[in-house]
């Protein structure tokens, strides 16, 4: 089985395993991402969550926690959307084996020029510049 270079070998957790937290504002309409700090890739089970996708001509497989390779189907962006700002989710991957839309905090961070604030019980996405926040969850 071959490495996938685009995931850097990424290992996804299983699917039991619960994100920290969870998009609530702003995200909802786009398919309840949730925020996973390990991650370097936005991975999607919905292809309508992802915009221009094209289909995933490799052979590499998306692997989880137990070990198993999950065929990778289509890959595209997504766009969310939120009173005070759109988004960018660039490079997603359409995987329809998984059980929850995962938000690489990693990817999103650059993709976006923005950061996560964590608190015991709310966090908040803020602008890099400006401190700004634009969610919160």
């Amino acid at each position: 089985m071959s490495s996938l270079h685009l995931l850097q070998c990424a290992q996804f957790r299983s699917n039991n395993h619960q994100p920290s937290a969870h998009l609530i504002v702003g995200f909802v309409s786009a398919g309840n991402w949730f925020p996973d700090t390990s991650e370097n890739q936005h991975v999607t089970p919905n292809l309508a969550t992802l915009i221009d996708s094209t289909p995933y001509l490799g052979n590499d497989h998306l692997h989880i926690g137990d070990g198993k390779g999950l065929p990778i189907y289509h890959a595209g962006h997504a766009t969310l959307h939120s009173p005070k700002r759109t988004f960018t989710l660039s490079n997603g991957l359409h995987v329809p084996h998984i059980t929850k839309p995962l938000l690489s905090v990693q990817k999103f961070f650059h993709d976006n020029n923005v950061y996560f604030e964590f608190h015991a019980s709310v966090f908040y996405v803020k602008d890099l510049i400006t401190k700004v926040a634009l969610l919160s969850g």
